[in-house]
């Protein structure tokens, strides 16, 4: 399986108190584990580097070291192509960036692992991850 990861679980990560109780943490674990593929747009990756705490080069190198095991998917023309036919068939008030990560998920035939699931409820044809799935990876 493919899971492709919106840039709110890495904001997640970034605040969280307890690291080992972070959604992105048990993510990783749990794809290593079932041998599932994570994937990370690289819209995704502009959005997290894009942020003032990227301004402190210790940060820099823990972001890196955070996208060791995953997938950084460039942006394509299929994904462009899938996007634009989003925009065009539901112009709802989100975030364009969300029509880039709805079309990357559907494109690579993926799930979409999201803490903000109502942006994505309006595509069919997208399949989100189940958080349910990361109970025996998650904290006791």
């Amino acid at each position: 399986m493919k899971i492709v990861v919106d840039i709110n679980l890495l904001i997640d990560f970034s605040r969280s108190k307890k690291v080992k109780d972070s959604l992105w943490l048990n993510l990783l674990e749990y794809c290593k584990k079932e041998g599932h593929q994570l994937i990370l747009p690289s819209i995704v990756v502009f959005e997290f580097f894009s942020g003032e705490e990227m301004n402190n080069q210790t940060n820099q190198e823990i972001a890196e070291n955070l996208f060791n095991d995953v997938l950084i998917l460039g942006f394509n023309e299929e994904i462009a192509k899938k996007a634009a036919a989003y925009f065009r068939k539901y112009k709802k008030s989100i975030n364009v960036l969300d029509y880039f990560l709805a079309a990357t998920t559907v494109v690579v035939e993926g799930e979409l692992a999201t803490l903000n699931s109502k942006h994505f409820k309006l595509f069919g044809d997208l399949k989100l991850f189940d958080f349910k799935k990361l109970g025996k990876y998650g904290s006791d």
